[in-house]
C-alpha cells in the first residue's frame, strides 16, 4: 500500500529530526563524540586520537551522551 510507506516514510523523518533536535541539547563534547561514533563510523581508538582524550573516555562520553538522548526519548 503506498499510504502506508509515506505514513512510514513521515515517521522515520519526524523520528530523525527529533534526534538531530536532542543532539543539539547535549554537551559539545558528547556530541562531538556521537557524531564521529556514528555520523562518520569512527572507532573508539580513532576517535581518542583524534581529540587527545583516552580510549576510556570517549567510551564514557559516548554511554552518557547515549543515556541522555534515551532520557529524552523516554520523557517524550
Amino acid at each position: 500500500d503506498p499510504v502506508f510507506g509515506r505514513e512510514e516514510n513521515n515517521e522515520q523523518k519526524m523520528m530523525v529530526n527529533q534526534l538531530w533536535e536532542a543532539m543539539k541539547l547535549l554537551p559539545e563534547d558528547q556530541k562531538e563524540i556521537l557524531e564521529m561514533k556514528y555520523g562518520q563510523d569512527l572507532d573508539n581508538q580513532t576517535i581518542a586520537e583524534i581529540i587527545g582524550k583516552s580510549e576510556a573516555a570517549v567510551k564514557s562520553l559516548v554511554y552518557r551522551g547515549l543515556e541522555t538522548l534515551r532520557a529524552k526519548f523516554r520523557t517524550n
